[in-house]
């Protein structure tokens, strides 16, 4: 299969971004998936609603300004 091929069948996902173990970025991750898996555990039915359709809201939202930065460049974000 070639790179476009790979590219129209899901096999590469330019978006997604790797990272080196043992960083500091790796342990803020880890740190963000522990604290939110500790919240949503205190969260009643209703509120792990609300809490879901708010991360929905969020990451539409950080897909979009990953989107504008990434097309527009770095003065992009005045405009947001």
């Amino acid at each position: 299969m070639n790179k476009l091929e790979e590219f129209w069948y899901g096999n590469v996902r330019p978006n997604e971004k790797g990272f080196k173990r043992r960083t500091e970025y790796e342990k803020l991750l880890n740190l963000i998936t522990r604290n939110e898996e500790n919240l949503i555990a205190s969260l009643n039915d209703s509120e792990k609603e609300t809490f879901s359709r708010y991360r929905e809201c969020m990451d539409e939202f950080t897909g979009i300004s990953e989107c504008q930065i990434f097309t527009e460049g770095s003065d992009s974000g005045q405009d947001l």
